[in-house]
């Protein structure tokens, strides 16, 4: 009688494991950019002890009618866990952020995460995009920071952005209407910020998002096929 309990408790652990390890997660990363939460799944992984004991527990009590039950289901919550245990680290020298201080007419925190990754776009134009993300966590002072962006007539509101130039922003930003953005397109060909593109040829673009809400900077780097 003991065993079945012990089975029947075990059993509700180990489901109430993924509510217990999704919590977790949202909770510590609820104040991270989206793309930076993937770097926080590693605080699930402490909750793996939950269904590793299950399985030892049911395997030394196999004979009981509950044991399989226990195994299959602890084995598919652990194959939920194990995201935590991939390094998804993207993270690269903070300082290398200083070398966009002139094109975005800002002068960035000393300190902070800054993080590199080449990614693809939902918008099929945008090709070979480069991703930074310049992260500042609460303990930093970002106050001259967003100054700086707010008084700058290099950036804009993103609901001040031209409509035209809606479309040569990366798909999360353009369909961004939630976040207070504040926005910088700068053409590398033509050394010309917030400019509609009037010729049909490929553009070397940098576009620049404050995420005030996160206290971040987004910094994407990509060619734009207005052809």
């Amino acid at each position: 009688m003991k065993i079945k309990r012990m089975m029947n408790v075990l059993f509700i652990l180990t489901l109430f494991t993924i509510l217990g390890s999704y919590l977790t997660f949202g909770y510590i990363s609820r104040n991270l950019p989206l793309e930076m939460r993937l770097d926080m799944l590693w605080v699930e992984v402490p909750w793996m002890v939950i269904p590793i004991y299950t399985i030892l527990y049911s395997i030394k009590n196999k004979d009981n009618e509950k044991a399989k039950r226990n195994i299959i289901v602890a084995i598919v919550v652990i194959l939920f866990l194990i995201p935590g245990l991939v390094p998804t680290n993207n993270k690269i020298k903070y300082n290398e952020i200083h070398n966009y201080e002139e094109m975005l007419d800002i002068k960035f925190p000393m300190d902070g995460i800054l993080e590199s990754e080449i990614t693809n776009d939902v918008n099929y134009r945008i090709e070979n995009m480069l991703r930074l993300i310049a992260y500042y966590k609460n303990n930093i002072d970002v106050k001259k920071l967003d100054k700086q962006i707010k008084k700058s007539d290099k950036w804009q509101e993103k609901r001040e952005l031209d409509e035209k130039m809606n479309n040569v922003l990366p798909f999360l930003v353009e369909t961004n209407e939630n976040d207070e953005l504040y926005i910088l397109i700068y053409n590398n060909d033509t050394k010309e910020y917030n400019t509609i593109l009037k010729e049909n040829k490929k553009y070397d673009l940098y576009t620049a998002v404050y995420y005030k809400k996160y206290r971040a900077i987004y910094i994407y780097h990509y060619q734009y096929n207005n052809q």
